[in-house]
């Protein structure tokens, strides 16, 4: 088996072929993609204008989806952006992490994998996505790599998530399996949890903020967001990972409407409804289950845990409720019963965001009953 595409015509006859499968939204490939530094370099210089043709096309399509007319702004961005090289290596990568990438046998099993050490040392070179083109870009191109939630182990591979991490964009919609280096400090703070060791070594916390924030100044990009976010299932790695990036948002202080507007819908079209993985048990049910469960075993303890990571998601909107001192008057969609109903969760909440927490300063002229409706 040859294993090496030794001529910069092989391996962009290999990206082509993905980045149609890509653009289609069914990523596949056939065999892994292994060259040198000089055939990576020529790939670099010398990319084939078909290839940057079909990166276009996907960046396009991603526009359609975010709105059938997008924001002037938006099309603009995309218009302007010049393709860089570092794209192509992390298509590349990207390419090297899908089941058909993967070799069979390698050396009849004396040997280790090439592939896994050589698109890690890859993805080492490539610079996470900075500007707003750049992030659409990216994510563009890791959408469809990167596993749907129903299909999502307890983590990414290192790998995979070594490629979200490059992608910003990607890192807000990935909640389920990947878990965010960037925001480790705030769950720590939060269900002192320890920090988990980063994949990659190039994204720093303060870079990842700053281009979430780039992200959230187009209005049309930030609803669209919220849009995914709605429609995420309420997994508990997906409440603690949407949690905290709201949180995030609330602490910058300049998300208001984006926060509140995803809780009134939230209010008006899921909760009280059977979302929670079709068993017709709200996540409400799941939480207070889980919050109740008594005892200092192992077991219990663990119990209590999952249930502060379910109450994340919510606890954003109890800390708006109480800087406004009762809930917003200008979204009326957004009522005291879901406010109450988390507050009922409170009482039994172990998570160290709670001490923070006196509701005496704050009117709540409706209880909640004993179960949403």
């Amino acid at each position: 088996m040859r294993l090496i595409a030794t001529t910069p015509a092989e391996i962009q006859s290999r990206l082509f072929e993905f980045l149609k499968s890509v653009l289609l939204r069914q990523p596949r490939t056939a065999g892994p993609i292994l060259a040198d530094g000089l055939a990576l370099r020529r790939l670099y210089k010398q990319a084939d204008p078909q290839l940057v043709m079909l990166l276009r096309h996907g960046l396009d399509r991603l526009l359609w989806e975010i709105s059938p007319a997008p924001d002037r702004r938006l099309v603009a961005k995309g218009a302007a952006l010049k393709v860089s090289a570092a794209v192509f290596g992390l298509a590349v990568a990207a390419h090297n992490t899908l089941p058909g990438a993967k070799l069979p046998v390698w050396g009849g099993g004396r040997l280790a994998d090439p592939v896994e050490p050589f698109t890690a040392a890859l993805l080492a070179t490539v610079p996470a996505a900075a500007s707003v083109p750049e992030m659409l870009l990216y994510h563009s191109l890791l959408r469809d790599v990167t596993p749907p939630p129903h299909t999502w182990p307890q983590e990414l591979s290192p790998l995979v998530a070594q490629l979200v991490q490059k992608s910003p964009l990607t890192s807000l919609l990935a909640l389920d399996g990947f878990r965010n280096p960037a925001l480790q400090p705030l769950a720590e703070e939060l269900l002192g949890t320890a920090r988990a060791k980063p994949a990659g070594k190039n994204w720093p916390s303060s870079a990842w903020h700053g281009a979430v924030e780039r992200v959230l100044q187009l209005p049309e990009l930030a609803a669209w967001l919220r849009r995914q976010w709605l429609d995420l299932p309420e997994t508990r790695r997906c409440c603690r990972h949407l949690g905290m990036i709201l949180e995030t948002l609330r602490r910058q202080g300049n998300c208001r409407t984006l926060l509140l507007e995803f809780y009134e819908t939230y209010e008006r079209c899921r909760w009280g409804a059977a979302w929670n993985g079709g068993t017709g048990r709200s996540v409400f049910e799941v939480m207070e289950e889980l919050l109740r469960a008594q005892g200092s075993s192992d077991a219990a303890l663990r119990l209590n845990r999952w249930g502060n990571e379910y109450l994340l998601k919510f606890l954003p909107l109890v800390e708006t409720v109480i800087a406004a001192k009762g809930v917003p008057k200008d979204y009326r969609h957004l009522t005291t019963d879901l406010v109450n109903a988390i507050r009922r969760l409170l009482q039994y909440s172990t998570c160290n965001v709670r001490h923070r927490i006196e509701f005496t300063s704050v009117d709540f002229p409706k209880e909640a009953s004993d179960e949403p409706s």
